[in-house]
């Protein structure tokens, strides 16, 4: 009888592994033959900026969303000219609510959307009404954001994300970036204290490193993961009133992915690296991925995760919705198919665990009679699911030890051997929610049943969140190295090499300067990594100083300007925007301004050599300029601001492009619908 039971398991195990087996293996040869796609920094930084929405839904977040969405802008290397911020908050809520209102008079492009219903709905009603209002900020301003990016009341956003959108965006409908959990850095004393939160890291490790990678190359099904995703325009208009979500699923993210895969709009899987200075002034490519808070405790773990599993196993789709004849590709289904059995899966797994206890108390502390006899059918299968138990631990071990490092891959899959403590954490936690998710479907199927014919809305069951503290978040912020090494104009190796001869050198001033002055980095690449960093455009070329230069140089003594090597553009709305170089300190823009007291500057770069010769002969008068006469009446009647005159101005020479058309394709402008 224990033999027959043991072999009956172990058929099961591998029935139900050995596919996912089979998959990792050809996934790996593959792997070897496929050239490595290496994202190219030079075409991301020469794409032109599109106006961009950012979304978020928020119930009962008063004690983050401040904090999330500061680090958000003061990160985000992304004009804010081009790009809002909206919120999705409940009128009953009333802390979230006025946090919001504290956010908006601090900037602009942040927007707090009062929802006309009374929370919590979903967060997919939530977010369907921020569209709808975003549609509204449109018309009523002219605008056309050419995308909608999807993040959580908590996320750590990477810098350089919007730019990588923005890139993507070109020739992708739907993207979808990494998301990977924060955790501490893993010691035997914080061990159990972050044993929840750490299964999570290993298994988003695993699936955002390893399965979504090999979903995306063989064009599968590849879901999306709820936030730090983005959608095209003309995806979003698709969908009818831009309700893209639905609102019938505890993952409505799941289904949307779903939906789009069923119509042939392949959700993109983004796993790009980029170079980053750490505080320490070390370098290393990081992951452009959202990290994220997730649940400390393992009753919340489990209330998250039986929401998953309610879902994407049984609202989503079904098993067979697998084999109906629409139009997926095999390998499509099979990436479904996958999906589904985890419900299976994780009843099983938990279930494996006492036949290795009983296995190692047989083996070292008292002689018990063999489920596996030597030598037997039982015995080989059970070889057979020990090697591909093996193998997964081995996946798990490459993905996390590429994401969170050695010490965390120690703790993760060999903290005991043959019976991890966080692996078995992660299954139990999965299996208590999987069986919860089984007991509340069929609890009571007939009043399930009526529930669903009266289509009860669904309410938020939405998990605390938590933010980082300030010490934490300082190791996300953008330095100039960053914005150096992300545009080629330096490698890793110099600037480690300047690092060190500016402590050898004990130098107190500005880093730019010095690997200027040290034939580092030109002029050039210098003032347009500054701008990047600031809310600064950089003037190419002569050629758009002429075209920006409108006001002329009265009320300027020439020898002032010469000075400080400045050159004033033009003036709108009580303020002055004029270039200068990079060696204008903060000090320096401070005695300028004392000598034109009754002025408001704005400040912005150009190279040395194109000021001085501006200064020194004299611009054209650009109002005279039939081309861009357009562009002046407009920031003239504030239809565009005047970075986002410059900046369209500048791509529209740049590109040799008319400049109605450029404007047309950043979305800043569009003619007033009736």
């Amino acid at each position: 009888m224990l033999y027959i039971a043991g072999l009956v398991l172990v058929i099961i195990f591998i029935l139900m592994g050995f596919d996912d087996f089979i998959w990792d293996i050809v996934s790996v040869v593959q792997s070897f033959f496929k050239k490595e796609r290496k994202l190219d920094l030079k075409a991301v930084f020469d794409t032109p900026p599109k106006m961009m929405a950012v979304m978020i839904a928020a119930w009962q977040e008063d004690n983050v969303i401040e904090d999330v969405i500061s680090h958000f802008i003061d990160t985000t290397i992304y004009k804010k000219s081009m790009y809002h911020i909206f919120v999705g908050v409940y009128p009953n809520d009333l802390s979230t609510v006025e946090a919001l209102g504290r956010l908006e008079v601090k900037y602009p492009n942040v927007h707090r959307v009062i929802n006309e219903m009374e929370g919590p709905t979903t967060k997919a009603q939530n977010l369907n009404y921020v569209v709808k209002q975003i549609m509204a900020y449109e018309k009523a301003h002219a605008i056309e954001f050419k995308s909608f990016t999807v993040h959580d009341s908590e996320d750590v956003v990477h810098p350089f994300e919007l730019r990588l959108t923005n890139y993507i965006m070109e020739k992708r409908q739907a993207v979808q970036f990494p998301v990977f959990p924060l955790i501490q850095y893993p010691t035997f004393r914080n061990f159990f204290k972050n044993l929840t939160t750490s299964t999570y890291a290993d298994e988003f490790a695993e699936h955002h490193y390893i399965t979504m990678v090999h979903r995306n190359a063989s064009h599968a099904f590849v879901p999306s993961a709820g936030t730090g995703f983005a959608l095209r325009r003309d995806v979003i208009e698709l969908f009818d009133e831009y309700a893209f979500l639905p609102t019938d699923s505890l993952t409505e993210d799941y289904k949307l992915a779903f939906e789009l895969y069923k119509h042939n709009i392949h959700m993109e899987y983004v796993l790009d690296k980029v170079p980053q200075v750490t505080d320490r002034t070390q370098m290393h490519d990081g992951y452009v991925a959202t990290r994220s808070m997730f649940p400390r405790t393992f009753k919340t773990a489990v209330r998250q995760k039986k929401r998953w599993i309610t879902g994407i196993t049984m609202q989503s789709i079904h098993f067979k919705d697998i084999f109906k004849k629409n139009g997926l590709t095999l390998v499509g289904r099979y990436s479904l198919y996958r999906d589904q059995k985890a419900k299976i899966g994780n009843l099983i797994a938990f279930i494996g665990y006492p036949v290795v206890v009983y296995f190692i108390i047989d083996l070292f502390f008292v002689d018990l009679p063999d489920i596996y006899p030597k030598y037997s059918l039982s015995w080989y299968l059970s070889l057979m699911v020990t090697i591909m138990m093996i193998e997964r631990l081995l996946f798990r071990s490459v993905a996390i030890y590429k994401v969170y490092g050695m010490k965390s891959v120690f703790f993760s899959t060999f903290f005991p051997p043959i019976l991890p403590i966080r692996y078995v954490w992660g299954n139990l936690i999965n299996f208590t929610a999987t069986v919860q998710a089984y007991f509340e479907r069929f609890k009571n199927p007939k009043k399930a049943k009526q529930k669903a014919k009266q289509k009860k809305v669904l309410l938020w069951d939405k998990t605390e969140h938590h933010f980082l503290e300030q010490h934490v978040l300082k190791h996300y912020y953008i330095r100039l190295g960053d914005v150096l090494l992300k545009r080629g104009s330096i490698n890793q190796k110099q600037l480690k090499h300047a690092f060190k001869q500016m402590y050898r050198q004990n130098y107190k001033g500005p880093m730019g300067i010095y690997l200027l002055e040290h034939n580092y980095i030109s002029e050039m690449n210098l003032i347009r990594s500054l701008s990047e960093l600031s809310e600064s455009i950089y003037i190419q070329d002569d050629q758009i100083v002429d075209s920006l230069f409108i006001d002329g140089l009265k009320g300027y003594k020439i020898e002032h300007l010469k000075q400080y090597h400045v050159l004033p553009l033009f003036s709108n709305k009580g303020k002055t925007y004029i270039l200068s170089n990079y060696a204008m300190s903060k000090e320096d823009k401070q005695n300028f301004n004392d000598l034109y007291p009754t002025k408001t500057f704005s400040w912005h770069y150009a190279l040395t050599n194109t000021i001085d010769m501006s200064l020194k002969y004299g611009t054209s008068l650009p109002y005279q300029n039939e081309v861009f006469k357009e562009a002046y009446a407009m920031l003239a009647y504030a239809y565009i601001t005047p970075d986002q005159f410059m900046m369209a101005i500048s791509w529209s020479l740049i590109k040799n492009k008319p400049f109605k058309d450029v404007l047309d394709q950043m979305g800043i402008y569009k003619e007033r619908r009736k």
